[in-house]
């Protein structure tokens, strides 16, 4: 009867000690690399936090430090968090928004259309979709830049957004924009339709682009019947 019951009470206390370890992790969860070697918490990208910007989203939808303490985890690091918040009128997104690591279609241009739809490594929880204008714009601002947000009405071809810390962030954490003459795309249209080629009677929509140098993020509005770089945006 005894040796029965301090199996019971062993069984009790090793339930009750697994429910307060859960607990106190608070969702968070300890991990090891493949080595055993201690990673340290790592939060699900729904339990993102503002000093999580600049961190990384792994394709199992967890945050890591960087792109190695990715890999040290067996998941490849596929997006740097640029926002964290629930968006607003204009931006769309549950707890945050990351921009890719890299450049669609290694680093080629393409059409707008193809740009819209290009299918994207899955990453847990969340979802790609390319980035409109207001959604470069709270990233930029998330990350540190002290110009405000331009609303979508505002915009012309000399409107443009301090992207330095942006910029910044991205390049430590994998691959800046091409800058100066490489134009990227946003899904924003600018509403207006214009005519390609004089008396020709075809005219096309414009499409809202982005150019990058060291400081700023450049709109201008372009024919959506040409090539242009993309990155995507994941949405968490």
């Amino acid at each position: 009867m005894i040796p029965a019951m301090r199996i019971k009470l062993f069984n009790l206390f090793a339930i009750l000690f697994t429910v307060c370890s859960i607990l106190s992790c608070g969702g968070k969860e300890d991990t090891t690399g493949p080595g055993g070697e201690p990673q340290g918490e790592r939060k699900l990208l729904s339990q993102a936090e503002p000093e999580d910007i600049g961190k990384v989203a792994g394709q199992d939808g967890y945050i890591y430090d960087n792109a190695k303490a990715a890999a040290a985890s067996g998941t490849t690091a596929v997006a740097m968090i640029a926002y964290v918040g629930a968006g607003n009128d204009k931006v769309s997104c549950p707890n945050g928004l990351a921009i890719a690591l890299k450049d669609d279609n290694d680093g080629s241009s393409l059409p707008y259309e193809e740009a819209m739809v290009l299918k994207r490594p899955d990453v847990a929880g969340a979802e790609w979709r390319l980035p409109s204008t207001q959604d470069w714009q709270i990233m930029f601002k998330a990350c540190g830049s002290p110009d405000n947000i331009i609303p979508d009405g505002s915009l012309n071809n000399s409107s443009r957004m301090n992207a330095m810390e942006f910029q910044v962030k991205l390049k430590a954490a994998g691959t800046g924009f091409k800058e100066e003459s490489y134009s990227y795309w946003s899904s924003t249209k600018s509403g207006a339709k214009i005519e390609r080629t004089n008396d020709s009677g075809i005219y096309y929509d414009q499409v809202w682009r982005l150019n990058f140098n060291f400081v700023y993020g450049q709109f201008g509005a372009g024919f959506i019947d040409v090539n242009c770089l993309s990155r995507g945006c994941l949405v968490f």
